[in-house]
């Protein structure tokens, strides 16, 4: 997907398909975009990205995974948590 307006350009980029059918994001090129980026929480993060007419802003989580049963070390994964075009 890809638009164009006043000299700024945002592309979404996919590659294959998830598990139900839906495109998998491969990455996000913009050109001549303004982007913000809020440290919501210590492990909450929020971006924005406005370009080519379009706004797009994402919502991300750090979970820290821990199993009390059996000690082992802290697993950090990102989960995307929002995607709102």
């Amino acid at each position: 997907m890809l638009w164009n307006k006043n000299g700024s350009s945002l592309e979404i980029r996919t590659q294959g398909e998830l598990a139900d059918g839906r495109p998998a994001l491969d990455e996000i090129v913009a050109h001549g975009a303004s982007v913000h980026l809020e440290q919501m929480s210590h492990d909450q993060w929020f971006m924005g990205i406005e370009a080519g007419g379009k706004r797009f802003k994402f919502l991300s989580a750090i979970l820290v995974l821990d199993t009390p049963a059996k000690p082992l070390p802290a697993k950090v994964t990102l989960k995307s948590a929002g995607f709102l075009f």
